[in-house]
């Protein structure tokens, strides 16, 4: 997917906010568990969730979604502290598009949009 102004702003921020282990996946990696991420993102179930709890559940979903993702790409075995980093990781990605999202509605109609341009890639 071609990259935008908005969606290397949010890569950004994403690298900004992530704690240290980002380095040992790198930027190319974390920005593919990014890409992920949106395209497993699920804003009409976010729209309409009524408290954090639900929130949480499916953000849950979409960990879940991306890790799966992840593992049907990178067929690689690294070990269980490989998969835990890689596990807090997402976790950590997919929270900070989260509050990227809330932030604005303008950020919930780009990851509508993004997550339509990742499904015809």
């Amino acid at each position: 997917m071609p990259m935008s102004d908005d969606y290397r702003d949010l890569h950004a921020e994403i690298w900004r906010r992530l704690p240290m282990g980002k380095y040992l996946l790198g930027r190319r990696r974390i920005y593919e568990l990014a890409e992920l991420a949106v395209g497993a993102w699920c804003p009409e179930w976010l729209a309409v969730a009524a408290d954090t709890g639900q929130e949480r559940v499916i953000t849950d979903e979409i960990v879940n979604s991306v890790r799966r993702l992840h593992d049907a790409i990178e067929v690689r075995d690294h070990g269980s502290l490989w998969a835990l980093l890689l596990s807090y990781l997402v976790h950590a990605i997919v929270q900070i598009i989260l509050d990227w999202w809330h932030r604005s509605p303008r950020n919930r109609r780009l990851i509508v949009k993004w997550r339509k341009e990742l499904a015809h890639v």
